[in-house]
């Protein structure tokens, strides 16, 4: 018999009498209770293979987790069953974007998926309650940021480059409900860097000195609007701000969270006291709980000595001004990004904003920029010429002015509910944009004006006992800068370092390097590039000077160039195997080993056996 607690129920809307019996079919509901406009809830045996869908969403969704291919399905409701590999709901109108509940899906499995791996460091976090939830704890959603980083460097145990300077990279999306793309750009964000670990069995470079904090929906009661009923809502929904909003059409009351941050809060040239306007700028500085949920969290991620080299800090109050003579955040030493992620536009925002007038730090901020333009192929704009427009009370402005971090509001594509085949085709672009980001975040002021590693390569990537491998490297300290104006990104590279399973982390240790080149060094092969202030070159590494550092096994080459102005790039890596002498010493069965770099001993036994006997090793195998 089976008792009320292995049934669950599942809230649907459906669109015709004939798709609800295709449901009934296809779910084998047992009992289901008809609603007012087409929605009904299910009842059904948990037992079987459907998961549970959140009663409140009234979306067309539904999926068989565990039996997506059963030969009952037609291909168009496999179609619907299945979202980019995994089975999550997606917003109806775009399968390309996964609407709340199936981006809450996706991080669960995310979450398991990234521990599965030993390498990388996940948490879920409640930092928050939405404005409804805040009125009614049974109405509204949390607020939750996921944090990701790298628990070792790299399989190599003796580094000890982990959290040495893990520099905060904070990603907010959804502060504008309509802007469909916006988290799903994080998400596959976040799909790249664990495909990337499961493919080279080590983090990303960036994840060994960086941590990501995403804040997936900021504005999550009027996410839920506009995948549902009110499609083109761009507000939170907080009625109660201004007796005006009676007068405001369905999905145009509420205030505008992204003028709602409390730095340069209440200018009239970038938001409005008008209730129906899509600036309205709230009562007061983060007077919506969704903006006070992301400034608390940002307060315990950057650090506090940066903090207050712009102000006192003071727990009671939040800076809306800082000191007329304030000269900006140290270069050198400050640290972090900001990326607050909308739609639509094509366009890289960053500060000031509020006006047009150029950040203390400016030049600094410029440099990144560029590169962030040439690599994404969107427009970098701030003040001068280009200045988008006047934004008061923006999360850009305030992220800089507050924390610290090199800030700014990415407006991806040409629509609010954006088409998926745009998005598809700028996707590869815009992940390299993130990666770039999480490259400089321990230092991106001074990172982002240094030279990048344009390529590297080793060939080949493993060498053995007498052999050598050559290393291959372009590095410039323009070919990424999109901006002719940038002083800093005109310079000669000076130096280039090579460290084996070590990076140099800046300000925290002195680590020898594996090899340096400099422009007094005639034992590299050079090419200088007068295009791009660049220098190609290549130079042999012999395995006895590799085993002597590091040992046998897997291993990874870090590159950081300096131009001749001192300031240093962000650092690229690139694999090497250095081979067990033993195996080297078996020529006919050196691909055996090399086809196992995780699993030496097995190796050099299976090696061992191909030149003993056949038989022995068919055993083995």
């Amino acid at each position: 018999m089976t008792t009320e607690t292995e049934f669950c129920h599942v809230h649907l809307l459906v669109q015709t009498s004939n798709e609800y019996q295709q449901l009934v079919s296809l779910l084998q509901i047992p009992s289901q209770t008809i609603h007012p406009n087409n929605s009904y809830t299910f009842r059904y045996n948990q037992s079987l293979s459907q998961e549970w869908i959140d009663p409140r969403l009234q979306i067309q969704r539904y999926h068989q987790s565990k039996n997506s291919n059963n030969k009952n399905t037609t291909q168009s409701q496999r179609t619907i069953l299945q979202n980019e590999g995994g089975y999550y709901s997606h917003i109806v109108t775009r399968e390309c974007f996964l609407d709340y509940q199936g981006m809450m899906d996706f991080i669960q499995d995310f979450i398991q998926q990234a521990t599965d791996t030993g390498l990388l460091h996940v948490e879920w976090v409640d930092i928050g309650d939405s404005y409804l939830k805040n009125i009614d704890p049974e109405q509204g959603y949390d607020i939750n940021v996921l944090t990701i980083t790298g628990i070792n460097s790299n399989n190599n145990n003796n580094s000890s480059s982990f959290m040495m300077a893990a520099a905060p990279f904070v990603l907010t999306s959804s502060i504008h409900a309509r802007e469909y793309a916006s988290p799903e750009l994080v998400r596959r964000f976040l799909m790249h860097i664990l495909d990337y670990v499961n493919d080279n069995g080590r983090v990303p470079t960036y994840l060994e000195t960086t941590q990501i904090h995403w804040i997936p929906y900021v504005n999550v009661d009027g996410r839920i609007q506009a995948e549902t009923t009110e499609p083109w809502r761009r507000k939170n929904m907080n009625p109660d701000w201004n007796a005006a909003s009676s007068l405001c059409s369905n999905d145009a009351w509420g205030v505008d969270l992204n003028r709602n941050y409390p730095f340069q809060w209440g200018m009239d040239d970038g938001s409005s006291v008008d209730a129906c306007s899509p600036f309205a700028r709230g009562s007061k500085p983060a007077s919506e709980p969704e903006t006070q949920a992301v400034i608390d969290y940002a307060y315990t991620v950057f650090p506090l000595n940066q903090r207050q080299q712009a102000f006192s800090v003071q727990t009671d109050i939040i800076p809306q001004e800082l000191p007329d003579d304030w000269k900006g955040y140290n270069e050198s030493t400050t640290v972090g990004v900001f990326v607050d992620v909308h739609s639509f536009g094509q366009v890289l925002i960053y500060p000031w904003g509020n006006r047009n007038m150029e950040t203390p730090n400016h030049a600094a901020i410029k440099a990144p920029m560029g590169k962030l333009q040439h690599i994404t192929t969107y427009r970098a704009l701030g003040p001068g010429r280009n200045f988008y427009g006047a934004a008061s009370g923006a999360t850009d402005d305030s992220f800089y002015a507050l924390f610290g971090a090199l800030s700014m509001t990415w407006e991806l594509g040409f629509a609010f509910h954006e088409r998926c085949d745009n998005f598809e085709q700028e996707l590869p672009n815009l992940i390299r944009g993130l990666e770039y980001l999480a490259s400089i975040a321990p230092r991106p002021y001074s990172l982002g004006q240094g030279p990048d590693i344009v390529s590297a390569t080793v060939n080949p990537s493993s060498v053995g006992k007498g052999e050598s491998t050559i290393l291959t490297i372009h590095t410039s300290d323009s070919t990424q800068q999109a901006f002719d104006d940038v002083s800093t990104n005109n310079q000669a590279v000076a130096e280039l370092r090579i460290y084996m399973d070590h990076p140099m982390v800046h300000g925290h240790e002195t680590i020898d390097a594996l090899h340096v080149w400099n422009v007094n060094d005639d034992g590299w092969t050079i090419k200088d590039d007068d295009d791009d202030n660049g220098v190609s070159f290549s130079t042999n590494l012999l395995w006895e000077d590799l085993i002597v550092a590091r040992g046998p096994g897997q291993h990874v080459l870090y590159l950081q160039a300096v131009d001749s102005d001192g300031y240093w790039g962000p650092v690229t890596t690139v694999p090497i195997k250095v081979k067990d002498p033993i195996v080297s010493a078996l020529p006919d069965a050196r691909w055996v080993h090399s086809g196992f770099p995780t699993r030496s001993f097995t190796g050099i036994l299976i090696a061992m056996a191909v030149v003993i006997s056949p038989a022995i090793a068919s055993l083995i195998l």
